[in-house]
């Protein structure tokens, strides 16, 4: 392999890293309050959200809407989100 060949590769591997982060892609940081309660209403069927509480590292949310708690968590380049329906133990 030749110094031109391994630069070049490794030119194209910075570049598409830095286009794929340019594009957001594998963003999966809860940001704020607005943010969460998108991803609770797209991930629940007939959840319609309320008041949300964020981690302060965008890792994890809570929001309340319907009478049921969503529960959202960073897993990997996605948001799991999960249902709670009262009485919590």
């Amino acid at each position: 392999m030749s110094w031109i060949q391994l630069g070049g590769s490794l030119a194209a591997i910075l570049f598409l890293a830095g286009f794929a982060r340019w594009l957001k892609l594998g963003e999966s940081r809860i940001a704020d309050a607005a943010t969460a309660r998108r991803f609770a209403e797209e991930s629940l069927a007939g959840f319609v959200a309320g008041p949300a509480l964020v981690a302060p590292n965008g890792d994890a949310a809570l929001v309340a809407g319907g009478g049921a708690i969503a529960l959202l968590k960073r897993h990997g380049a996605n948001v799991a989100v999960r249902r709670l329906i009262p009485p919590l133990a």
